[in-house]
């Protein structure tokens, strides 16, 4: 979603699949077999090579078209006409939510999962694909995950369609239930590669050794004892107000917590999910450790505030007139994608965190960044009239004049 912002933010061609395909390329996100940690001369160079091959055989291509059309479908892509798109209001706000799972972003989620459609042609009664998955996960407790393909193949959500597939599973004859189909089993292993695995992040459904059990969550949401997007009323809702963060006083960077985050769950091998966890886990590290950078390098403030689910920094000036809110951002390779995320937590904090408890007084926003941004990100920050600070090896580098009484040198 990040790199399709970003590519929208430039005015590229999200729907053309080499653009978004080789983005993607350059961001990590998609890896070339045989190329593990390239430099970026050996990732340009491996991208011009491909780029030689037929359209039909570039791997980066196909990996495009398959996300553009699942982002689609879950809602966090919007097309407008044939060509053009947009990222979604809940997009957005997963983007400004960051890289931890938050309890917003899991009801973000999982409210696409379940309000995702599947049509068949001109089909007037949609399905959905999740809520099916849960219904068969609750009607057959410890289901082998791979039976859930079938779901795919009902043409609407009637309870008729629900038993033709518990038909399918209780034959137990997974060979005999893919003929009666005409699917072979490797279509039917892709057709349970995305869905269920998001299912199991968003914790809705647990699925151990291939096997699947719907959890108290996924139940609670089919009992209609969770509220949904899907169950919400159309009409006179209610939203809750957000409650402000004041966050806690700290006496020192040693204060800051740097926490181990172990909601990274992945349905990808086991290596693959070893190194997705290490990758976020580091990136939270990082980013704690840079927050203790910062902190430690205050001065003539009279007090600090961290918030575990809302701010960074909050520092209050030694002469009470002025506070610092302060937003860190740890880079990998993407400072513009990052500088569009932290302006925006930026000013969603002071609306609704530092003005409800500080009033009036003057609020300098900050970003800081563990590498040099780059002068792009500084433009746009200055016109965004955000103060753009770098930390490199430990030291705070290129503070702007009016931050310079606040920070040691």
């Amino acid at each position: 979603m990040r790199v399709a912002g970003d590519l929208l933010d430039h005015d590229s061609d999200l729907g053309d699949d080499g653009v978004y395909g080789y983005a993607l390329a350059r961001q990590g996100i998609y890896s070339f077999r045989g190329l593990v940690d390239p430099s970026e001369q050996k990732l340009t160079t491996r991208i011009n090579e491909e780029q030689q091959k037929p359209r039909g055989s570039q791997g980066a291509r196909a990996f495009a078209r398959d996300l553009r059309r699942t982002l689609l479908l879950l809602g966090f892509l919007e097309k407008e006409g044939e060509v053009t798109f947009q990222l979604s209001a809940a997009a957005t706000r997963i983007l400004a939510l960051g890289d931890q799972i938050t309890p917003e972003s899991r009801q973000l989620w999982t409210n696409a999962l379940l309000s995702m459609e599947l049509r068949e042609g001109e089909e007037p009664s949609p399905f959905h694909p999740t809520q099916a998955m849960l219904r068969i996960a609750a009607a057959r407790p410890g289901v082998e995950k791979r039976w859930l393909a079938f779901t795919l193949d009902m043409q609407n959500d009637s309870q008729d369609e629900l038993d033709r597939i518990l038909e399918l599973v209780d034959s137990n004859d997974f060979d005999g239930a893919c003929a009666s189909l005409s699917v072979t089993e490797y279509e039917a292993a892709n057709a349970v590669k995305i869905i269920p695995a998001l299912m199991e992040q968003v914790g809705i459904l647990a699925i151990d050794q291939g096997r699947s059990e719907i959890t108290a969550p996924g139940q609670a949401i089919l009992d209609g004892r969770a509220t949904t997007v899907l169950e919400a009323p159309a009409q006179g809702r209610r939203y809750s107000r957000r409650r402000a963060r004041d966050g806690r006083l700290i006496n020192g960077p040693e204060d800051i917590l740097i926490p181990v985050d172990a909601e990274h769950a992945d349905a990808r091998t086991a290596d693959e999910q070893l190194h997705s966890a290490l990758k976020l886990e580091e990136r939270t590290r990082e980013h704690q450790e840079l927050v203790r950078v910062v902190v430690s390098q205050l001065q003539n403030v009279r007090s600090v505030r961290c918030s575990d689910d809302a701010f960074d920094a909050l520092a209050e000036t030694a002469d009470g007139t002025t506070v610092l809110l302060l937003e860190m951002k740890t880079l990998r390779r993407d400072a513009l994608i990052q500088a569009r995320v932290g302006v925006g937590q930026l000013l969603y904090y002071e609306f609704f965190d530092v003005r409800s408890h500080l009033g009036d007084k003057h609020v300098v926003k900050v970003l800081l960044f563990n590498d040099e941004p780059g002068e792009e990100v500084r433009a746009f920050l200055e016109h965004c009239s955000i103060l753009c600070v770098a930390v490199l090896s430990g030291k705070l580098t290129t503070i702007p004049q009016s931050l310079r009484e606040f920070f040691r040198t």
